[in-house]
């Protein structure tokens, strides 16, 4: 897995994009970085899973441990763009309405 990352400083979004497959070679790492980036100052973060061919349970609990974190912290932290296999998945975790803030 492969993760970008950018700050819009127009709208204080720090926008993480990662790609490949989220499993669980790789969730945890996935989970460091999203409360790494809340933890040291970042109010607004989006997960834009555009790239991301395979989530597995192990990726839905990565996100659902950050978006936590996030909420402890008076931050946000949201899921977008996920591809129709990715979007079944968070809906089978029923997740999804949390995550993205979109009707499961």
């Amino acid at each position: 897995m492969e993760i970008q990352h950018s700050l819009d400083v127009s709208t204080a979004v720090t926008r993480i994009r990662p790609s490949g497959e989220i499993d669980m070679a790789v969730a945890d790492r996935l989970e460091q970085i999203l409360t790494a980036h809340l933890a040291n100052g970042a109010v607004r973060v989006v997960v834009d899973l555009g790239d991301v061919s395979f989530l597995d349970s192990s990726g839905i609990r990565a996100l659902v441990i950050a978006h936590q974190f996030a909420k402890e912290h008076q931050r946000s932290l949201r899921v977008e763009n996920p591809r129709p296999f990715v979007r079944t998945v968070l809906e089978i975790g029923g997740v999804v309405t949390l995550l993205t803030g979109e009707p499961g």
